[in-house]
């Protein structure tokens, strides 16, 4: 009966992600027991890392897990890799781990702008486009997370007559798939080609595991 909850919490006043090349918020996570009116507020540190998606999941056995995609801050839809962070029974968390890509992964299949960032002096080596998509775990604390390149484009036509017609292509591109261990040791890291589009989310887009 014990609920846990994810907070993103702003420092001090504004909205702003980063001041001064650091985050501007840290990250909570909020423990509510089944009986009493208390909550349990524990901070997660991240580094300095910008936390792109966190999510909790239930690790069997090692009690909870978070995991998501961070970033270097520069570019609030792109992943420098995957995060794992054990929060343990009583909610209480560990280190985070991260699990950088590899430049050989960012490289593979690799778009045109891809090709053009990696290639660019004072560029950060990212995967554009990503959003965490879902986790996979097992009884042994392992899990699976997954994540897929998804942006849309926007084509804007005027008629003759001056009529103005926007229309949104939706994009459903690569998948970036990772498998961390119950101690939180990342045992492989894939990228799976993919291209698809439609003018319809998620429509038959996307993919199912």
């Amino acid at each position: 009966g014990t609920a846990y909850l994810l907070a993103k919490v702003r420092e001090g006043e504004g909205d702003k992600e980063k001041v001064k090349g650091e985050p501007n918020y840290h990250v909570e996570v909020l423990r509510m027991e089944s009986k009493g009116d208390a909550i349990g507020v524990t901070p997660i540190e991240f580094s300095g890392k910008f936390v792109q998606t966190m999510a909790i999941f239930d690790a069997g056995a090692a009690g909870l897990g978070g995991a998501g995609l961070y970033n270097q801050g520069s570019k609030r839809g792109s992943a420098d890799g995957f995060f794992t962070v054990s929060l343990g029974k009583a909610g209480v968390p560990g280190t985070p781990v991260f699990h950088e890509i590899p430049t050989e992964i960012l490289a593979q299949y690799a778009s045109v702008w891809e090709k053009i960032s990696l290639g660019a002096k004072g560029k950060e080596a990212e995967l554009p486009w990503m959003v965490f998509s879902r986790m996979i775990t097992a009884n042994d604390g392992s899990v699976t997370l997954i994540a897929e390149q998804q942006w849309i484009e926007t084509r804007t036509y005027t008629s003759p007559q001056g009529v103005t017609t926007t229309t949104y292509i939706y994009h459903y591109d690569d998948i970036l798939v990772a498998h961390v261990d119950g101690k939180g040791k990342l045992q492989w890291m894939k990228r799976i080609a993919k291209n698809q589009a439609g003018a319809r989310r998620p429509g038959g887009l996307s993919f199912s595991n």
